[in-house]
């Protein structure tokens, strides 16, 4: 029973400390080289035109230049690796599309889609291209997208993975 009270105590005393007056801030995306869209870090590494996630879907809509942050500790021997879809029924409006693949807003590859389906893209990065131990962009450009005749939403790639990788 002795041994209970001193815990309480001790306990007691421990909530009573006094609190930062700011907790510290949450990072603004998990230093990773790779984007999984079903990640709850995923809105973190997002700078624009990628959909928010839909409950249960663990993939995203892009809209037409979608471009994401990813974190790279050295830059030898990279390649950036993207899953993605065309979606069929935006397939049937915009016929085949162009990607232009880039990292760092610099031009890596541009590549025509003439089928929809799940794709993969994985092509070598140049080391210039890169920054070791800092934050790098990843996106794509896109010269089709489907538009909503209701209200005006573009839909581009279905996003599942994006990022640097050995």
């Amino acid at each position: 029973m002795r041994h209970f009270i001193l815990l309480a105590g001790v306990v007691v005393l421990a909530g009573c400390s006094k609190q930062p007056d700011s907790l510290p801030e949450k990072p603004e995306f998990v230093r990773e080289s790779r984007v999984d869209m079903n990640s709850p870090h995923a809105d973190g590494a997002i700078i624009k035109d990628v959909m928010a996630r839909a409950k249960g879907i663990p993939w995203r809509w892009t809209n037409q230049n979608p471009q994401l942050r990813v974190w790279l500790s050295d830059t030898a021997n990279r390649k950036l690796h993207v899953e993605f879809a065309v979606a069929d029924a935006t397939f049937k409006e915009t016929g085949p599309i162009k990607v232009t693949w880039t990292v760092n807003d610099k031009t890596l590859d541009t590549v025509a889609y003439d089928s929809a389906g799940q794709k993969t893209y994985d092509h070598p990065i140049p080391p210039e291209l890169l920054r070791a131990d800092a934050e790098n962009t990843v996106g794509a450009q896109i010269d089709k997208v489907w538009v909503s005749k209701t209200d005006g939403v573009k839909l581009g790639l279905i996003l599942s993975q994006i990022g640097i990788v050995q």
